[in-house]
Parts: structure tokens; C-alpha cells; sequence
């Protein structure tokens, strides 16, 4: 067993493929929570980022809010309560292909939000590949540089 993780590509392959198990718990945890982490930007700064993670998709949304006293932290609601990050209509999207969504929410009072929407599937899947490529290909066999010993003299 010891021989399996000899070598950068079973090791990096091994982490990938952790990440992706991380990514898919994530995924499916979005459809029965919803959940919010939040932090400010800058120590004095009033601009917060946000990350949803809700019906297998991540929100990543940057608050650029006019008044400061949003408290960040990190907190999750079962899915059962009716929670709506934002209305989806109401937002301009600039750029939209697929389940790829980034825009911009107009004031709406306390600021501007900006928001980009990543499927799960879009990091799971690549990551899945690539600890795929990585923990199945054969090793690679170093090549041994041949060492050549000098020959005994025996009294010369």
C-alpha cells in the first residue's frame, strides 16, 4: 500500500480527490439547507462578500453597502422555510451561460450587490476527472541513473 502514494501523482490525486468529495457533500447539503457565510473585505470596510450555497448552486455576492452594522458570520435554515437570496428577475444579468450567472442587483437601499452563480457540478466533475487521470495512470518509472563502481584494484 505504501507503494501506491510514491510519487507527486497519486499524492495530488488523493487531494483532489478529497476536494471533490468536500464539493459534492457541499452539493448535496445544498438541497436540504440553505446556507450563508459572510465577511467583510476589509477590517473598516463596508463591503461584505457573501457565498449561498442553495439548490445546487454556490451565490458569491459582493455587497458594496452604504451604511456599515451588516454583522458577518456564518449561519444555515433548513430549506423547509422559504428563503430567497434575491429574486432572480431582478437582477441584471450581464453574462449568462447555462447555470453560469453573473450580474448586478440595483440599489436596492442599503447598496449595490454583485452576484456571480456556480453550479457544483461545474468544480465535483472536473475535480472527479482529474483525481481520475491522476490516481489511475501507472506511475511513472524514474529513471535510475547507473552508478559505476571502480573496479578493486588489486595492487597495482
Amino acid at each position: 500500500m505504501g507503494d501506491f502514494f510514491k510519487g507527486w501523482k497519486r499524492k495530488i490525486g488523493v487531494m483532489t480527490l478529497l476536494m471533490g468529495l468536500v464539493f459534492a457533500a457541499g452539493w448535496v447539503r445544498s438541497y436540504v439547507l440553505y446556507e450563508k457565510f459572510c465577511y467583510r473585505i476589509e477590517r473598516f470596510s463596508t463591503s461584505h462578500l457573501h457565498l449561498y450555497s442553495t439548490n445546487g448552486q454556490i451565490w458569491w455576492s459582493r455587497l458594496l453597502e452604504e451604511q456599515g452594522g451588516l454583522h458577518c458570520k456564518w449561519h444555515y435554515i433548513s430549506k423547509n422555510s422559504n428563503v430567497i437570496i434575491c429574486n432572480p428577475e431582478d437582477i441584471t444579468w450581464r453574462w449568462k451561460v447555462g447555470k453560469f450567472e453573473f450580474g448586478e442587483h440595483p440599489d436596492i437601499g442599503i447598496g449595490r450587490v454583485t452576484y456571480a452563480i456556480i453550479p457544483y457540478w461545474s468544480i465535483v466533475v472536473p475535480l472527479a476527472l482529474v483525481s481520475a487521470l491522476l490516481l489511475l495512470s501507472k506511475p511513472h518509472q524514474s529513471t535510475s541513473k547507473n552508478v559505476v563502481k571502480p573496479n578493486d584494484f588489486n595492487g597495482i
